[in-house]
């Protein structure tokens, strides 16, 4: 019963709301906790911290993670019978995910380094593209370019290999991050909308984060009128269906295309948008999401013509990526707090 709940609600996650689906993987873990099987245990706690991602509760994701790698007691192998995989490397991607929004994508990169490898030298190639795909997410919060489109591309190569639907269309979205990230915007563009049609094929509304990367290809692309358009669809598919992981880059990219359209006359919907956004990344303890709001911040201050909200905003950005050790966004962040000072 554990598992069947299990499956349900792990699969309501991914298609219906999102609290529907929690309550069923809860129910489930309870059920879970009642037996002495530690590796249906730990199962479970993958579908819990996943659904807790999805929610955008990153430290209770964390936690779930946590959880459920103890209960594996470091055995790659320990409940790989329920799932056909090794619930030990899938709990680490999850964990490395939940770690990078939490500020803290350096460690993050070095355990998901660690999975991969394990996974390589262990029999477990199925998994290979989903933790090249949570990569993505390190590199990026990190700044790390050049890794974020590399681990992307990786993940498509797996997915491609397996066949697999679901993996097709979660490889798709990470590429287009990695894509954004390195400054690709067509091709991010492309990949999104592949990853959006496949979405749209299995009935899954997990796609929220897809939106916002659709909406920053078109940002870089110089569309901001689409570009807001998109970051509204992430916005209103998070409302219909309970998720919050993409709330505070949603509200950033709406924020950046209002500006970009409009000018100082979207100054107050933007402020309100960013405030949001900090709000939520403040509440859900995302430190690592934070820099980002503070740097569209400074674009709003640029806008308005007040320099010294510019240079505070600038300055916070840098100090919070140093402390995050994204080294490459403090690098790319320093020229323009430099230039602020004169």
């Amino acid at each position: 019963m554990s598992l069947l709940l299990n499956g349900y609600g792990f699969f309501k996650v991914l298609s219906g709301p999102i609290d529907d689906g929690l309550a069923l993987i809860v129910e489930a873990v309870e059920r879970a906790d009642r037996t002495d099987d530690a590796g249906l245990r730990a199962v479970v706690r993958y579908s819990l911290a996943q659904g807790r991602l999805g929610a955008g509760h990153f430290r209770q994701s964390l936690t779930a993670a946590d959880e459920g790698l103890a209960l594996t007691g470091g055995d790659l192998t320990r409940g790989a019978r329920w799932i056909g995989a090794s619930p030990y490397l899938i709990l680490m991607g999850v964990r490395g995910i939940a770690l990078s929004y939490l500020g803290r994508p350096g460690e993050a990169g070095t355990e998901l380094d660690r999975a991969i490898a394990l996974a390589q030298t262990n029999g477990q190639e199925g998994l290979l593209g989903f933790l090249h795909q949570f990569r993505v997410v390190a590199c990026e919060l990190s700044g790390d370019t050049p890794s974020a489109l590399a681990h992307g591309r990786k993940a498509v190569e797996f997915a491609e290999t397996t066949g697999n639907r679901l993996q097709r269309y979660s490889a798709r979205a990470y590429h287009a991050i990695g894509c954004v990230v390195h400054g690709d915007w067509q091709d991010a563009l492309l990949a999104a909308e592949l990853s959006l049609e496949i979405s749209r094929e299995l009935g899954l509304t997990y796609n929220d984060g897809t939106y916002v990367t659709k909406a920053r290809a078109y940002l870089g692309l110089g569309d901001a009128a689409a570009a807001r358009t998109a970051a509204e669809e992430a916005i209103s598919v998070m409302r219909q269906f309970g998720r919050r992981f993409s709330h505070c880059q949603a509200q950033i990219v709406l924020a950046q295309a209002l500006l970009r359209a409009d000018g100082l006359g979207a100054r107050d919907r933007a402020v309100l948008a960013l405030s949001e956004a900090l709000t939520f990344a403040e509440e859900s303890g995302a430190k690592g999401l934070e820099p980002f709001v503070h740097e569209a911040l400074a674009e709003v201050a640029r806008v308005s013509g007040d320099d010294a909200a510019l240079r505070r905003e600038l300055r916070e950005a840098h100090r919070l990526f140093v402390e995050m050790g994204a080294t490459g966004h403090a690098e790319r962040i320093a020229p323009l707090l430099a230039e602020s000072a004169r």
